[in-house]
């Protein structure tokens, strides 16, 4: 999946978006979310959708981190308050702190993508910048470090890491 994502194709491609214009957006306009009907087509039950999300992560941080705040904190950037409501479920997600999660979760590109469809957006490295970079780094196994690096040398940096 997304095979043809590297350093190179970020470099040369040109993208609509350049970063996490989702959550910009969402109280203006919910075009950009996948609507009920595109993910009930996915084969995803909408009435569980957040439920689903909370129950994977909590899996992959349990399984990756030992549910190892510190850890968390240390390999995602996210830290141990914000990750704890998120596994409550008091607390809902950002699509940034996803992005995190997902890049030094060490998880596969299908995995982080079926995390973002049950977050309401699925990966579009055709069109945004942000996505095309978070896909090369989980694909690479880069960690938290180099996805810092490679947002901040495409002046996206703000937008990941808030």
């Amino acid at each position: 999946m997304f095979e043809y994502v590297n350093k190179e194709y970020i470099k040369n491609n040109k993208f609509k978006k350049t970063g996490l214009e989702y959550e910009k957006r969402e109280q203006e306009q919910k075009s950009y979310r996948l609507s009920d009907d595109q993910i009930k087509n996915l084969g995803i039950d909408i009435t569980n959708r957040k439920v689903e999300l909370r129950k994977n992560i909590s899996k992959i941080a349990a399984d990756k981190f030992s549910l190892d705040y510190s850890k968390i904190d240390l390999k995602c950037n996210i830290g141990e308050s914000a990750m704890r409501k998120y596994l409550k479920g008091t607390r809902n997600m950002s699509r940034s702190a996803l992005m995190r999660f997902c890049s030094g979760a060490d998880i596969t590109v299908e995995e982080a993508q079926e995390l973002f469809i049950l977050f309401g957006h699925a990966l579009d490295p055709k069109n945004n910048l942000v996505d095309a970079i978070v896909i090369d780094n989980i694909r690479c196994k880069e960690g938290i470090e180099v996805l810092y690096e490679e947002c901040e040398k495409n002046g996206v940096l703000r937008d990941v890491f808030k």
